[in-house]
């Protein structure tokens, strides 16, 4: 599983990228600073995709559903698709993809991952936390 979310998360980067320059037009969620583009849109897609078909049992929440899948599962995985979708509207390049796996309730993976400047963090419980996938 660990493998797995360095490698989804990076190819969410690639996919990320390639929209960020286009300069996509972006839209009000819920208020005039809370945006939406459609990169947030097609990340979320592509993680749900991607973890649906190697865990098809457990519960996915993303930003940018309405509704979970598989709620109350005993793995979550929480993916904010676009952290700082508000930079990315804008064509400002700090933005990077939060994904966390729970099991039970509790993390036990998480990475945050720059697509601009190739910065990724990434802890394991009871493992440490590391940049750039070298120990910190």
């Amino acid at each position: 599983m660990r493998d797995f979310l360095k490698k989804t998360i990076e190819e969410a980067g690639v996919l990320g990228m390639s929209i960020f320059a286009e300069h996509v037009e972006y839209k009000e969620k819920t208020h005039r600073s809370d945006y939406v583009t459609r990169a947030d849109i097609e990340v979320s897609d592509f993680f749900v995709k991607k973890i649906g078909e190697a865990y098809p049992d457990h519960h996915i929440h993303t930003e940018e559903m309405a509704h979970d899948i598989n709620a109350g599962a005993e793995y979550e995985w929480v993916i904010d698709p676009i952290d700082g979708t508000f930079n990315f509207a804008l064509g400002i390049p700090l933005w990077c993809i939060l994904v966390a796996v729970l099991y039970k309730g509790e993390t036990i993976y998480a990475g945050a991952y720059s697509p601009m400047s190739k910065d990724f963090f990434f802890a394991e419980k009871g493992k440490g936390t590391f940049f750039n996938l070298s120990w910190v």
